[in-house]
């Protein structure tokens, strides 16, 4: 039984190893949007490890840029977005590009 426990272990540690090594690419710009309790637009966390110039995209669901924002060089930040009566509820995709990367997400208002 310990000669099995010792096998599966190393088999464990071997995958994991050569998962690790398969990818070598690390995200610089990762975020998390959730929407705020009143209903009327979200918050975003952003987390950028390029510490440069970020842009935010709001899209809704046709794929339109609605709003643009710029976030000049800071490493890690939150801000709430607050939408106006002109933009309807429905489905919105948020974008945060850096020169190297592009997260999004999708939030239902």
């Amino acid at each position: 039984m310990k000669k099995v426990f010792l096998t599966l272990t190393a088999v464990a540690f071997t995958a994991a190893s050569v998962m690790a090594n398969n990818n070598p690419k690390t995200a610089t710009v990762e975020m998390a949007a959730y929407k705020v309790a009143d209903g009327t637009g979200f918050k975003l966390i952003v987390l950028n490890s390029a510490d440069e110039k970020v842009t935010v995209h709001i899209k809704d669901k046709n794929g339109k840029v609605v709003f643009t924002d710029v976030v000049r060089q800071e490493s890690r930040f939150s801000r709430k977005y607050v939408f106006d009566k002109t933009m309807d509820g429905g489905e919105y995709t948020i974008e945060v590009i850096n020169s190297k990367d592009v997260a999004s997400q999708s939030v239902s208002l």
